[in-house]
């Protein structure tokens, strides 16, 4: 961060002039006058005056211009960010091997949370939150063909994440989650002082909330679109059920899935059952999670101040101060609200940010975030409260940084008994307010690293980067052979993406889903130059098979030499490549000259006596395959591929 933020007052006209002058041997050697009657000198000095000028207006610019130069980097100023997380609830124990919440609980919204650590600050929980005594009993993965996959026991473990949704996420294929309810109870429990009708006549969602564990932590989403549907069956009675928080992004990321069951009249046969199903238009990238697990509270780092009293003055010039340090200001946060005492009623003002701009009857008033404090007018901008008024403020603030707290700590919620669980994964997203050198800061970061991709390799370094899309290689072409009969439109960039090949079984045509593309096209349309398309396309799999047959080393055996140049041919034409090795190239054809030579240098063989190459189904063996721009050789190597003979005895084992 220092070395973004410079210090723009310390070079003077003469520092300046020095510097260019030194600079010209550097770049203009042929320029040896550099006296005061040369002309460039004259020129030199003039950009220095600029500079210095530029320099001095830079270093004392009011705040408002700051405010207004970060407005056009779509920078704005903000208070401080509360922390979130999430707390998992204690495992089963062979003591207590049900649910320590018996038939279920409901957890109110905003109830305290706390950790062990007397420093830390407080937390809140986010929603009304259902524990429920449910049991999950079985896992499964259920996929448009028909196939189910049970994932249960793979759930239970917690540990290789698996494909909730399969490998290509579409609208028909879902994630089934079973769960059995303790004999004679329903899924809600009745509260002694509220009915289920007044319960929904609140209008507050109750929420069953699913905790996510997955490979990555807190990575940034790629678009704010939703990604998952949900619902439940029990036995004829199926509930959509809304989904009220996704802090997972689809299963993407750690998180937690938030499902609103305050409809849900009764359960039949004690069992039910969630299906979670994408969106119609699917998920570009397979999710993969390695735990799911019911019952899980979600925090956010917030104080929400009621009732603030204060007693207004009427005179000109009173400032009220807010009692409760930390406001929370910006699009993001909740508005502050300020009410006077007015003929026996309360009486809500309005912010403003300019007084200059209001009536003498106007009710407004300005805060000042930075100070933390509330002015009204004067009588002739803005009218003032009367004198002994009574005023209640209400806000909301938070701890910023100082809410992220370590992961594994002990956490205990009012309405609880007892420890509830721990967080698994440390609180974030804690942050203080964005003051005026961190708007400077992140301004400079969006000059570096949000602009225009021009080049080919902006656009290929951009694809390789996007987070939680898996893009292994990316390439720019200059036309698609598959597009002959439909070229590209003019003024069209043509970029191949492949898929990594995490978790996957197989590396068919149909691993980069079409759904897939379109989120990597979408991802990265917005930071195109004016005019022009982004077009991305799949790799064409080139079916590559080898046949050889290599002379060896007589006291090598044949077993060994197979297997090794197997493994060698394998490390070379692998989608997959090892770490050394960054796959083969596009547009590069594949030779038998150059696979001998590969097959040459394995421990223990003498000579390649025979080599040849076969292009996907053809019979014809050829000397040469021919990959085009678009296309990547995919090896086809069976158990018999290579023929390893000893040199002496000269015939085949």
């Amino acid at each position: 961060m220092s070395q973004l933020r410079l210090d723009l007052t310390d070079r003077t006209f003469a520092d300046l002039l020095d510097i260019g002058r030194a600079q010209i041997p550097r770049f203009t050697p042929q320029w040896t006058d550099h006296n005061l009657h040369d002309p460039g000198m004259t020129l030199l000095d003039v950009l220095a005056w600029n500079a210095e000028a530029q320099i001095y207006s830079l270093g004392r610019m009011r705040r408002d211009e700051r405010i207004a130069y970060a407005a056009l980097f779509g920078i704005e100023p903000f208070g401080p960010t509360p922390a979130s997380g999430i707390i998992w609830p204690n495992p089963p124990t062979p003591q207590q091997p049900t649910s320590p919440w018996g038939t279920g609980l409901i957890v109110e919204r905003n109830a305290e949370a706390r950790t062990t650590s007397p420093d830390a600050p407080l937390f809140r929980t986010t929603q009304e939150i259902l524990l429920t005594g449910a049991k999950l009993v079985a896992v499964r993965t259920r996929l448009a063909n028909g196939a189910v996959i049970d994932q249960t026991a793979a759930n239970r473990r917690g540990g290789a994440a698996f494909q909730p949704f399969g490998n290509d996420p579409g609208p028909k294929d879902r994630l089934e989650l079973e769960f059995e309810l303790p004999d004679g109870h329903g899924l809600v429990p009745d509260r002694p002082d509220e009915s289920a009708a007044a319960r929904q006549a609140r209008g507050l969602p109750l929420c069953l909330a699913l905790g996510i564990r997955a490979p990555t932590v807190n990575a940034p989403a790629v678009d704010a679109s939703p990604r998952l549907v949900a619902r439940l069956v029990a036995g004829q009675s199926p509930y959509t059920l809304p989904i009220v928080e996704d802090s997972s992004d689809g299963f993407m990321h750690t998180g937690a899935l938030l499902l609103d069951v305050s409809q849900v009249e009764s359960i039949e046969g004690g069992k039910f059952v969630i299906e979670i199903l994408p969106v119609a238009s699917g998920i570009g990238r397979p999710p993969r999670v390695a735990r799911i697990e019911p019952n899980v509270l979600t925090i956010l780092q917030n104080e929400d101040v009621k009732n603030e009293l204060h007693t207004a003055m009427g005179i000109v010039g009173q400032v009220i101060p807010l009692a409760v340090a930390g406001l929370r200001y910006g699009s993001n946060a909740p508005p502050l609200v300020l009410s006077v005492l007015e003929a026996g009623r309360y009486v809500a003002w309005k912010p403003t940010r300019d007084l200059s701009t209001a009536g003498p009857d106007d009710r407004v008033f300005v805060l000042d975030p930075d100070r933390a404090e509330i002015s009204f007018g004067n009588k002739v901008n803005g009218r003032l409260p009367p004198p002994g008024a009574t005023a209640l403020l209400e806000y909301s603030a938070c701890a910023g940084r100082a809410g992220n707290l370590p992961r594994n700590q002990r956490w205990t919620c009012r309405g609880v008994a007892g420890v509830f669980g721990m967080n698994l994964d440390a609180t974030s997203g804690g942050a203080d307010a964005l003051d005026l050198a961190r708007m400077q800061h992140d301004a400079r970061q969006v000059v570096r690293n949000k602009r225009a991709l021009v080049t080919n390799a902006d656009v290929t370094k951009e694809a390789l980067a996007l987070p939680l899309l898996d893009v292994m290689r990316a390439h720019i072409i200059e036309r698609d052979p598959r597009a002959s009969r439909t070229p590209a439109l003019p003024g069209t960039r043509t970029m191949v993406v492949m898929r990594a090949r995490v978790g996957a079984a197989g590396t068919d045509e149909g691993f980069e889903s079409a759904r897939w593309l379109f989120a990597v096209q979408r991802a990265l349309a917005a930071r195109m130059p004016l005019g022009e398309r982004l077009r991305v396309i799949a790799p064409r799999y080139v079916r590559i098979r080898v046949r050889a047959r290599l002379v060896i080393d007589p006291m090598r055996s044949p077993e060994a030499v197979e297997k090794a140049a197997r493994v060698e041919l394998e490390r070379r034409l692998s989608l997959t490549p090892a770490q050394s090795l960054s796959g083969w190239p596009f547009n590069r054809d594949v030779t038998a000259v150059q696979v001998s030579a590969w097959l040459s240098k394995v421990d223990g063989v003498t000579r390649v006596e025979q080599c040849e190459l076969y292009r996907d189904d053809d019979a014809t063996a050829s000397s040469e395959i021919a990959i085009t721009g678009a296309e990547l050789p995919d090896l086809d190597l069976d158990e018999h591929a290579i023929t390893a003979v000893r040199g002496q005895q000269g015939r085949q084992r």
